[in-house]
């Protein structure tokens, strides 16, 4: 598998496919200790007559919440990932965005990173799929197959040919306070026309590399201690895998083309409520940066609510976050996962946030994405704006 980049290529042009709904998902968590303690109980729980719904106890607004999926809390992160995640069309040219929502102890980062104790999560288990896929289509192309699918119930090869090799590299950011910053340079990065300018990208060549980078990502992450988890986030963290397929020549014209599409994976920081600080350590910053946090979810919520409502209004600008996903949602386009983490707990302090988490959610299956193709040919690769 090559594992240089093969830019410059020429511009993307897009090859339009039909649009598809975000894919909306509700991870509830197991019960805290001390929510046991407290005497919570599972006011919020998956329906099993009807297993995309949420049951919502002794509700007095009568809201009907219906997803995609609905995870109890029973559920592995081996079983949230075969159930959400699909790299079919990352390697046929289309950008793949997953990420993770919900309130400070949530569950949001245990879904995305795992444990750390051998329970893996979305990221690292989608890294080896990835992998292993990209090994699979190389696999058939030797054998003189279509290096899109197989069996009957496979695609079609894209119209500019087979992949002769894909090339990997993978930059990891975080949005802090008001900035960027590159967590494997360790350094700030600006953001224009909604690109990261200047993110360190090295190529990769498997798994554990490829991991290995991300861990050293991860570890310099802003984390601290608050009243509701000792190693909160304090940034929203995006890991962005890039895909690069390189060209044959076309049998029809002789022109080269190949695709080249982002695998975009978000552990959002959790919303929270200045009392998840009082008392800590450092408790005007630990507010600061929470509030920076409310901030940057609320404007997401506002491009959600125009995306859902189809307004001309989405308020993409001057916001970091939201100008990161930019490209995912009304740029070229993404297949699009949303994990809603939430605490099925019934107390005062969880049940306000658990319902907004809930009604955020079902904002998200109203948004139709419209994501295309990314076909390279002969030049430089064209640049999303916002």
């Amino acid at each position: 598998m090559a594992t240089e980049s093969i830019l410059p290529q020429s511009p993307a042009k897009a090859a339009p496919t039909s649009g598809e709904g975000l894919k909306v998902a509700i991870r509830f968590r197991p019960l805290s200790e001390s929510e046991r303690q407290a005497g919570a109980y599972e006011a919020f729980r998956r329906d099993e007559s009807c297993p995309k719904r949420v049951v919502v106890e002794d509700s007095r607004s009568g809201e009907d919440f219906v997803f995609h999926h609905v995870f109890p809390p029973t559920t592995s992160n081996e079983e949230v990932f075969n159930s959400l995640v699909d790299l079919e069309p990352l390697i046929s040219g289309i950008h793949t965005t997953i990420f993770a929502y919900g309130v400070t102890g949530s569950g949001k980062t245990h879904t995305m990173l795992g444990d750390g104790r051998g329970d893996e999560g979305i990221v690292q288990r989608t890294v080896r799929a990835l992998f292993e896929e990209l090994a699979r289509h190389s696999d058939r192309r030797a054998q003189g197959g279509s290096t899109l699918g197989g069996g009957a119930g496979a695609r079609a090869p894209p119209p500019w040919g087979s992949a002769l090799s894909f090339s990997v590299r993978v930059g990891v950011m975080q949005v802090y306070d008001l900035g960027v910053d590159d967590l494997l340079a360790g350094r700030p990065v600006a953001i224009k026309s909604c690109e990261a300018v200047g993110l360190l990208q090295p190529a990769v060549a498997g798994p554990e590399d490829t991991m290995a980078l991300i861990a050293r990502g991860v570890a310099a992450r802003k984390t601290a201690a608050t009243n509701k988890n000792d190693t909160s986030s304090r940034s929203h963290l995006l890991v962005r895998l890039t895909l690069e397929a390189s060209p044959s020549p076309d049998a029809a014209g002789g022109v080269a083309a190949g695709t080249l599409s982002r695998l975009t994976l978000v552990d959002l920081a959790g919303s929270e409520s200045a009392e998840a600080s009082a008392g800590m350590p450092n408790q005007q910053q630990r507010q600061q940066e929470g509030a920076q946090i409310n901030g940057s979810l609320l404007q997401l919520q506002r491009v959600f609510t125009a995306l859902a409502e189809r307004s001309g209004y989405r308020a993409f600008r001057g916001n970091r976050l939201t100008e990161l996903l930019n490209e995912s949602l009304v740029g070229a386009g993404a297949r699009m996962t949303m994990i809603c983490a939430a605490s099925p707990a019934r107390l005062a302090r969880d049940r306000d946030p658990t319902l907004s988490t809930l009604r955020f959610a079902r904002t998200g299956t109203r948004i139709t994405i419209r994501a295309r193709r990314n076909v390279v040919i002969n030049a430089e690769v064209g640049r999303g704006g916002c």
